[in-house]
């Protein structure tokens, strides 16, 4: 049967001499073929093999039949190396007909457009359809016009069935082994363990992914005596295959992800082989022993077994885990409404708190027995007691000390008493497992897909930066009050005494939970320690910083500095040049620091003659001594004056002059609605001795502010007021400046008033 004359092979078009025109290549025929687009469902443009002769594939477009036919034409040709190479004629058959009219109602608009989302789904393993759609409409290249969700979706299923597709225990083999060797490049990830052993109809299957770069950081963060940790989660992929971040935490509590290990099961057997053969593969890299000082993770019997095997480490327990597993079991046994769970919850979170700040293990002890004979005091035994299904009788109060006395207890502070920046949580690592989870798309995805997955995380945890030495983060807020606190060392608030703390803290002595809640604090050694309740994070509270302070082994923050600029001000604020103003040269710059410089030295003269005028007496020469300052106390708010202001008598020489007298200076923080001081108990009272009385107001009083460590500039920030109490009680002040002199001052009372300008 002849063909139609208008869908007839072109003449010549099968002569394999004709195509000499190279136009590129290949790696292999199967991948130039998926290029131009063979087998793909597509209504545009798009390469068919049509004949095959030998390693020679003809190709035709698939619009060859349509009307007007597209004529376009090429030969792929297979080489010895198992490449293929693509020709086309020199003139003819070169270029697609635009024209063309599409045909068919399946596959993709165009093949540019399935290419662009091609691309976007092999950006990572766990690319959404969604997204992928929504990055190919926006590129400004080959913008995507009518491709829509459906095929997409279509698209990366039958994508993911060729590019992951791990149905058998060969195919997940042949998958591990391309990416088993150590890379050169630091950051590229592989595999560093991998074990797949047959047993029985099952497999057990264990899988570690990491980089040289974040397996070095391992070993520094080790040796700067980091806390390793670890934590997984199962909704990663469709067989529910465990993922485990494994990574350290530093003083600051911030998780360092340095791998990620896909296992069959939670079997501690697979966690031990796992977790040793990661730290024996960094020990080679590193070329030295991986080892650190504590662990943490949950109450997970393999993590914590695996931990302590593969990194010689003393386990910890999650401090977090500990309260809300107690909590939850709480809220599930105790009989009541939710009112009384909440009140009676809030109560036993704190004796649990009592119980973290053990210092020793037999201290540990006695607090929970402490503790525990309170809540049977409380009666919590009848209120959370329950029977199984045997009719076995239970109870909330005996579960817990059952679980987290006797099978887990190291989450007590004494366990880490020897490194101060271990962590209480694990709630990094639980956060890294929740982000990683978002990483992946929140879809759970077949093993192929999970184990692409997990290469590309490693390489972008490379990238992260990890400091392990970070220290802990404290709160500005608790910076302040400590430094308040701080300010109570050396007056009676705060009694210094010698207790023998290893009997006091480490004895192991009984107590009661009402002797707990008063908390003790000081040096063990040459650490600082406290036992208050309010604060369970070892060296978080304000006793301990403010202890510290005091000591000078650490002080607020540079940014924390609450002191007004206005303190370091010199006089007034200079006036600003004027709008139209014209800056000095330099010559008139030279000339004016001159005149100033003259005129402070005369002035420097004149009141060095003045000083020692007023120094001659009738007896002979004599210079008088300084001020004396006596009773000098701070200007604090919280500063307490409860005793009344004395007024020590003015010493008289034999000649009858005045050579000393008591000057009262008095600190206002209140005034009445009218303007008025109000004095109060609570104000401070300064007394000043003041030998010369000649001297002006404002020199004695610069004296005062120098000696708290103020500016002496800051007199001309206060107002001046004189005081004298009439004889019906009432006050009465009389405005002084600080230019008088001290004796005419005294004229009017022996008492001033210091108010700072704008209350």
């Amino acid at each position: 049967m002849k063909r139609p004359a208008g869908r007839a092979a072109a003449p010549g078009s099968f002569q394999a001499a004709l195509y000499d025109s190279f136009v590129g290549s290949y790696a292999s025929r199967s991948a130039g073929l998926q290029d131009l687009g063979s087998g793909k469902h597509c209504r545009s443009h798009c390469g068919r093999a049509i004949k095959k002769d030998g390693k020679i594939t003809f190709l035709a477009c698939r619009l060859a039949q349509s009307t007007p036919p597209c004529t376009w034409r090429a030969v792929l040709k297979e080489q010895a190396d198992g490449t293929a190479e693509l020709y086309q004629h020199a003139s003819l058959w070169r270029s697609h007909i635009a024209g063309a009219k599409t045909t068919g109602t399946r596959g993709f608009e165009s093949l540019a457009e399935r290419k662009v989302l091609e691309a976007a789904l092999a950006q990572k393993a766990t690319s959404r359809p969604r997204l992928a759609l929504r990055s190919g409409r926006t590129n400004k290249q080959q913008p995507v016009q009518k491709a829509q969700l459906k095929q997409v979706q279509n698209l990366r299923k039958g994508l993911c069935a060729s590019w992951y597709g791990r149905r058998t225990v060969g195919d997940l083999r042949r998958a591990v082994q391309q990416c088993d060797k150590l890379p050169e490049v630091e950051s590229q990830a592989y595999w560093c363990h991998s074990s797949i052993v047959r047993k029985g109809p099952k497999s057990e299957i264990s899988i570690l992914a990491t980089t040289p770069a974040l397996q070095r950081r391992f070993a520094r963060a080790c040796a700067a005596g980091c806390v390793v940790a670890a934590d997984g989660g199962f909704k990663f992929n469709l067989l529910g295959w465990p993922l485990t971040v494994l990574g350290c935490l530093n003083p600051a509590g911030e998780f360092g992800l340095c791998a990620l290990a896909l296992t069959s099961d939670m079997e501690s057997e697979r966690m031990v082989s796992t977790l040793t053969a990661f730290a024996q593969s960094t020990a080679r890299l590193a070329q030295s022993k991986v080892s650190a000082p504590f662990s943490m993770s949950d109450a997970e019997p393999a993590y914590r077994s695996a931990l302590k095997s593969a990194f010689d480490a003393t386990n910890l327990m999650c401090y977090f885990h500990v309260k809300h597993a107690a909590r939850d079991s709480f809220y599930k046994r105790f009989k009541g409404s939710k009112d009384e769970k909440e009140v009676a919850w809030s109560e036993i979170s704190l004796h649990i708190d009592l119980m973290r700040q053990a210092q020793s293990q037999e201290d540990f002890v006695s607090r929970a027995n402490a503790v525990k004979a309170k809540w049977c005091q409380d009666g919590l035994e009848g209120k959370t007691a329950w029977k199984d299904k045997l009719g076995r009788n239970y109870n909330w109060v005996s579960s817990f000390f059952r679980q987290w006395l006797d099978k887990v207890g190291d989450w007590h502070l004494a366990v880490a008493a020897d490194l101060a920046s271990a962590p209480s949580t694990n709630n990094a690592a639980e956060s890294t497992i929740k982000y990683t989870r978002q990483d992946a798309g929140n879809v759970v995805g077949s093993v192929g897909e999970t184990l692409n997955f997990m290469l590309e995380q490693v390489e972008v945890a490379t990238k992260a930066h990890f400091d392990p030495t970070a220290p802990r983060h404290v709160d500005a807020q608790l910076w302040q009050k400590a430094a308040s606190f701080q300010s109570l060392f050396g007056t009676d608030k705060i009694r210094s005494v010698t207790l023998d703390t290893r009997k006091l803290l480490e004895g192991g002595q009984e107590t009661t939970v009402e002797i707990l809640l008063t908390f003790h604090g000081g040096l063990r050694g040459d650490q600082a320690f406290c036992t208050c309740p309010a604060f369970p994070a070892a060296k978080r509270c304000f006793h301990v910083l403010a202890l510290n302070m005091h000591l000078g082994k650490c002080k607020v923050p540079d940014e924390l500095d609450s002191t007004p600029l206005g303190a370091f001000g010199r006089g007034n604020k200079p006036k600003a040049p004027g709008r139209g103003s014209v800056p000095l040269k330099a010559d008139d710059k030279d000339l004016l620091i001159t005149s100033l410089r003259e005129q402070l030295r005369k002035a420097k003269a004149k009141n060095k003659a003045m000083g020692q005028e007023t120094t001659v007496k009738a007896a002979g020469h004599k210079t008088s001594a300084p001020p004396v300052l006596h009773d000098l106390r701070r200007c604090r708010r919280k500063t307490t004056w409860n005793a009344a202001p004395q007024i020590v008598p003015s010493d008289i020489d034999a000649e009858g002059s005045q050579t000393a007298a008591v000057l009262n200076v008095r600190v206002l923080y209140s005034v009445s609605a009218d303007g008025n001081p109000v004095l109060k108990t609570t104000d401070p009272v300064n007394k000043i001795v003041v030998e010369d009385v000649s001297v002006t107001l404002g020199t004695e009083l610069s004296r005062l502010f120098q000696s708290f460590g103020a500016p002496a500039a800051a007199v001309q920030d206060h107002m001046l007021k004189a005081c004298s109490f009439l004889p019906d009680g009432k006050l009465e002040t009389t405005d002084v400046y600080a230019n008088q002199a001290v004796r005419d001052v005294l004229s009017i009372s022996d008492t001033v008033l210091l108010q700072r300008k704008g209350g």
